[in-house]
């Protein structure tokens, strides 16, 4: 290999990490959707997806990435789950609850049980983990065998 070959293969691998990055990136951000699916969200019980985005900063020949889950709240929600909670009624409306035996809803606050969470970002970051890896060394593995 010449000087110039070398010399053009090292400009080439300072130019991979930030395309490897993005296109694993992405990849992370498709399994997060896959995984978060919706949630019920509102007072009039909207659905909205759990979707994850990419923050890319590059600083000389570093490149760092930081996956984000949109909307934070409902991640943690799936991720850690909640504790038992009462949730009052609102405002004018009334929150009414058909009781066993009674032949009317009855306006009262309701105990929510809690739920489990599932670790739906712990999967996220177990994915992450393995495939950003995989795919910068795929790339650079690109750059030295057409180098």
């Amino acid at each position: 290999m010449s000087v110039a070959e070398l010399r053009r293969t090292l400009t080439k691998l300072a130019d991979t990490p930030e395309p490897a990055v993005k296109t694993a990136c992405k990849t992370v951000e498709q399994y997060a959707a896959s995984i978060g699916g919706s949630v019920r969200l509102g007072s009039n019980k909207r659905r909205t997806k759990l979707t994850a985005t990419t923050k890319i900063r590059t600083s000389g020949t570093t490149v760092s990435a930081t996956v984000v889950g949109e909307p934070a709240g409902p991640w943690v929600w799936k991720t850690t789950g909640t504790d038992a909670h009462m949730i009052a009624p609102r405002g004018r409306g009334r929150r009414s609850v058909m009781g066993g035996g009674l032949r009317h809803p009855v306006s009262v606050p309701i105990r929510h049980r809690g739920t489990r969470g599932k670790g739906a970002w712990d999967k996220v970051a177990a994915h992450a983990a393995k495939v950003v890896p995989a795919e910068v060394e795929k790339q650079i593995g690109r750059v030295i065998a057409s180098g």
